[in-house]
């Protein structure tokens, strides 16, 4: 330690950087080199003096000395670095200087301390803040007292009493406010169950012709568009290449998946053909799509094998994984087939074909035509006074 220069009260003809700077700066090395050599009095053997960290030397400053130095600290803790980078390698020591900065003002000058491998980094250094000097009290000063107001004049009071004074119009009375009128919720309209389709009436007065028999009405499945989606008239047949058929699935929705039963969830078919293990686990996308008055379905083959049809040969796309993205699959894996066409997965099946059951149910359907009644010639009535030629 060192008090080799003294408070700042009692020396002000120089500034404090300098005589720390002239004076002050080789005192710290000729203590840090002191350390240096108590640390390394005792014989250290060669192959641990090679393993040994870098050590840090704390410089404390007091704070008025830290204050001075702030402005040129990091150069100088480089320097007091450098010198005992040149001192340790006697030793073969690495050693590096930090600065900080007392708490206290009545701290000494400078203080060295070695820290201890198992101690934090000193805290970067950092002068205090100088105390706030408290401002005196300003006096508050008396307030003026208000003036006192003056009095009318007597030529103003004469005035006033010689004025005609006019009353002013009283006010109307508040208006009642108008009540707010809301309008009454509209009941919901009423959606009445569809009627069942009544008797044809016959007119008892209209003209009737002879032999003519009334068409019953068209059945349903008769009545159904051709371009129109029906959940209930299409099934999916799954036959062997002998033409046995082992599986049958409904075609409930205009887009229906096709593969192999499996246990994912994300990658289960809508019809999940079973014994079938070299089929994709979504092998075929089955999407209705009528040509006019031609029914029938636009298959794509996103599974592994290739798919038989119409004789050509559709191959997989390999996108039984995934979202399925149809619009990324038109060209070369996309086939237009229509009701009871065989479809082949692979070169050993199984053979799928999609059954129309509408025609079957339209002839169940629709009734025997009625025998044709010949109506019988009328015979013609002669008036017996009318007049006869020949």
């Amino acid at each position: 330690m060192s008090d080799l220069i003294s408070t700042p009260e009692a020396s002000d003809q120089e500034p404090l950087l300098d005589t720390l700077l002239r004076e002050a700066v080789p005192e710290v090395k000729l203590a840090l080199g002191d350390l240096i050599d108590r640390e390394n009095q005792r014989a250290i053997p060669d192959r641990y003096q090679k393993i040994l960290p870098e050590s840090t030397l704390v410089v404390t400053l007091r704070p008025d000395a830290a204050a001075a130095v702030q402005p040129v600290a990091p150069e100088l803790e480089r320097e007091l670095t450098d010198s005992c980078m040149r001192h340790g390698s006697l030793y073969d020591r690495a050693y590096r200087v930090r600065l900080r900065a007392a708490s206290s003002p009545g701290a000494p000058l400078f203080r060295v301390a070695s820290r201890r491998g198992d101690e934090p980094d000193p805290e970067p250094f950092l002068p205090p803040r100088p105390e706030p000097t408290p401002r005196p009290a300003l006096e508050a000063a008396p307030l003026a007292a208000p003036p006192i107001p003056s009095g009318p004049s007597a030529a103003a009071v004469e005035a006033a009493a010689n004025e005609t004074v006019i009353a002013p119009r009283p006010a109307e009375p508040p208006r009642a406010p108008e009540p707010v009128r809301v309008a009454a919720p509209a009941a919901p309209p009423t959606i009445s169950a569809p009627s069942a389709p009544s008797e044809p009436f016959v007119d008892p007065d209209a003209t009737r012709l002879d032999g003519f028999v009334p068409q019953p009405p068209a059945s349903p499945a008769a009545a159904v568009q051709p371009g129109r989606w029906d959940a209930e008239r299409f099934v999916l047949v799954v036959e062997s290449e002998e033409g046995e058929e082992r599986e049958r699935f409904p075609i409930p929705n205009p887009l229906t998946t096709v593969g192999r039963q499996t246990d994912n969830p994300e990658l289960r078919a809508d019809a999940a053909i079973t014994n079938a293990p070299h089929v994709s686990r979504r092998q075929l996308a089955l999407v209705w799509a009528p040509r006019g008055d031609d029914v029938g379905f636009t298959v794509y083959n996103v599974g592994l094998n290739p798919l038989h049809v119409n004789g050509n040969e559709i191959p997989g796309a390999n996108r039984s994984k995934g979202e399925l993205m149809l619009e990324e699959l038109m060209g070369d894996h996309t086939e237009w087939v229509a009701p009871d066409t065989p479809m082949r997965i692979g070169e050993h099946g199984p053979v799928l074909r999609l059954a129309d059951l509408r025609p079957a149910e339209t002839a169940a359907d629709e009734p025997e035509p009625a025998d044709e009644v010949e109506a019988a010639p009328a015979e013609v009535e002669m008036d017996p006074d009318a007049t006869r030629f020949g």
